[in-house]
């Protein structure tokens, strides 16, 4: 039967090459060209990643690993976070050796690099798409500046779409690779028993055996993670995407509508406006959650379309958006840009299914010379990847990401740092993290290394006020003896301002100097 013509290379003549053809003969670029680009890719996410300011997600994960003395005090720890343990177990191995969070910045790095090498010598597309693909919104900024697990959500998958998208899958690397993949994120769980539901799902598998033994043991780890992930009776739902809160406002319909935008905000991310983050062009307009829906609808129509005559692949896109739509409507919304990309991520994995199906042959994707319809959806959606890269990777990269570096410095340059009070630990964990501190929470009554959103947390914040604040801040300071660094989401007049940034605001406290009119 002869292929779809968008499966078909310039060279015609060398289209049904297997799998297992060296990167040199699979694509018109010398070798040296694609070791390149995998530099240049370096070198910008490297520049990307040490311009980067943590902010609290990442300090949160750095903190939690940092408190943890044990696996099971690690785990202990998570039970708040909604989070499985896996990107924990590098940072509780990081954090044994130092207490600087920039270590973390150099893991990201290294699994940045990893992925692109991966797409650059294994990816079944023509070079000039596997680069367009690197300097795309998600790979080169989402997925590759911040440390988070998503970036190694990201590595995980093409590990395992380079084990099975092949003429003879390697099942078992594949399988490690997916159940590594559902350890990582809950979107990255949907993602791996979307691949391994469709491989059970395939009429061609003439290994059936292998895949009912590899979705079997997705099935049951993606079990394990979601019961890992529901949190205790007495969570405070403390955390901005979470639970009902939605950009575009209170109620069922506005929460379902926006549940459905992943398609529209993963494969056109470009921003409202320049620099910024976690938005699309759609979201300051009134009824714009509507019209996202609605593009989304109409984008996963097209996508669908061009997948006719790829069977696996077009199942994948079915099931896997399937299964992130039930995530966003139970779980949380695609309006962080880091949960829609996964929508992103199964777009990717189709494409490559369509061009190596596993037990299929295999042909390398071309939208050069070659304009099908697949190939022309997939430059359209890399051009704009591409675009939105240039929209918000330079102005994220120069400004600062996170109000609370500043804040750190101008705390550590003050010699605050032994005695860090929060009355908003928000703020002040994260800049604990920074100076690998514990702080003080008002709220707790205790010192914390990193926020636990519990309804403890939630009825301590309720309590505060600018008086009680001021009078326990300055309680604490006679109590150890030396001034404090007060860390508040607001003022507090009369007392010595360190500095601001945001919103958030550190002051010097005193021993000696409580007001007379606490208690």
């Amino acid at each position: 039967m002869a292929r779809p013509e968008v499966l078909t290379r310039a060279d015609a003549g060398r289209a049904t090459e297997p799998a297992s053809a060296s990167p040199k003969t699979r694509t018109t670029i010398p070798a040296f060209g694609l070791w390149f680009a995998l530099v240049v890719f370096a070198v910008v996410t490297g520049i990307g990643i040490r311009a980067h300011t943590l902010w609290f997600d990442e300090l949160q994960a750095w903190n939690i690993a940092r408190a943890s003395h044990s696996f099971g005090d690690l785990a202990h720890n998570l039970r708040y976070e909604g989070h499985p343990i896996l990107w924990y177990l590098p940072l509780y191995a990081l954090t044994r050796v130092t207490g600087d969070p920039h270590a973390m910045q150099v893991l990201q790095w290294t699994i940045a690099v990893a992925t692109a090498a991966l797409v650059l010598f294994r990816a079944p597309f023509q070079a000039g798409v596997r680069v367009a693909l690197l300097a795309g919104y998600f790979f080169a900024f989402e997925y590759g500046v911040f440390s988070r697990s998503y970036g190694l959500g990201a590595l995980l998958l093409v590990w395992a779409l380079v084990c099975l998208a092949r003429p003879a899958p390697r099942w078992v690397w594949g399988t490690v690779a997916l159940v590594a993949l559902a350890c990582t994120s809950l979107p990255g769980a949907v993602l791996a028993l979307a691949v391994v539901a469709t491989l059970l799902l395939d009429a061609t598998t003439r290994r059936r055996t292998c895949a009912r033994v590899s979705a079997t043991s997705v099935g049951i780890v993606v079990g394990v993670v979601a019961l890992s992930c529901i949190p205790p009776s007495d969570f405070g739902d403390l955390t901005p995407g979470l639970g009902d809160s939605s950009r575009f406002g209170g109620g069922a319909a506005v929460r379902l509508a926006s549940s459905t935008t992943a398609v529209w905000r993963a494969l056109v991310p470009i921003p409202a406006s320049i620099g910024e983050w976690n938005s699309t062009l759609l979201d300051h307009r009134p009824g714009g959650v509507w019209f996202e829906a609605l593009l989304s609808v109409g984008l996963f129509v097209v996508v669908l379309t061009a997948l006719r005559g790829h069977g696996f692949a077009r199942r994948l896109w079915w099931i896997g958006n399937l299964g992130l739509a039930a995530f966003f409507v139970v779980v949380t919304r695609p309006e962080a840009a880091r949960h829609a990309g996964f929508a992103f991520l199964l777009f990717v994995a189709c494409v490559w299914f369509a061009c190596a199906p596993p037990l299929g042959a295999r042909a390398e994707l071309s939208v050069g010379r070659d304009r099908a319809l697949l190939g022309t959806v997939v430059l359209a959606v890399l051009a704009v990847q591409i675009v939105a890269t240039v929209a918000v990777y330079p102005s994220a990269s120069v400004n600062d990401f996170s109000r609370d570096a500043r804040l750190a410095s101008a705390v550590r340059s003050a010699h605050l740092e032994g005695d860090i009070v929060s009355a908003q630990d928000w703020d002040a964990t994260t800049i604990g993290g920074y100076l690998d501190r514990d702080v003080f929470s008002l709220a707790r009554g205790e010192d914390i290394r990193f926020l636990t959103t519990d309804t403890r947390e939630q009825r301590g914040v309720a309590r505060l006020n600018v008086d009680s604040v001021r009078c326990a801040a300055h309680a604490r300071a006679d109590q150890v003896g030396r001034p404090i660094a007060l860390v508040v989401a607001g003022r507090i007049p009369g007392e010595q301002e360190v500095a601001r940034n945001d919103g958030a605001v550190v002051y010097r406290i005193g021993p000696g100097s409580l007001p007379s009119t606490c208690d």
